[in-house]
């Protein structure tokens, strides 16, 4: 779906902990319910799993890393259009076990320790 962005789309972190936030962004007309699954959730922690974007909006959610090995893991930010009055809860909307009807991906980079160039926790990189 073109009218949502997701940012960054590979962020890098300190694989010994860190703290850093990924961006939704709706620049279209309709609402969506969205869902988060992460590849690996013994290190990764989100703040929201579960939400809605409504339309022209940002959603800010927070990652947090936990101490553990470094290496690459996949967010997958899982979404269905929704009515602008909808009830129902973005769970039910996209059930366990459903992609939903499209999803976006982030990689995240997690490293032991960053470059000089660098240096910030939450800075991102999209190579």
């Amino acid at each position: 779906m073109e009218s949502l962005s997701i940012s960054p789309t590979i962020a890098r972190c300190l694989s010994e902990g860190d703290h850093f936030y990924i961006s939704i962004r709706n620049e279209g007309e309709t609402r969506f319910a969205f869902k988060i699954k992460i590849s690996n959730t013994a290190y990764y922690k989100v703040s929201e799993n579960y939400g809605f974007v409504n339309p022209t909006s940002t959603k800010i959610i927070g990652i947090l890393r936990l101490n553990g090995r470094p290496g690459n893991t996949k967010l997958c930010v899982c979404f269905a259009t929704t009515q602008p009055n909808e009830t129902q809860t973005p769970n039910s909307i996209i059930p366990q076990g459903s992609d939903g009807e499209f999803y976006k991906l982030i990689i995240l980079k997690a490293v032991p320790h960053f470059e000089q160039n660098n240096a910030l926790s939450n800075s991102v990189s999209d190579d």
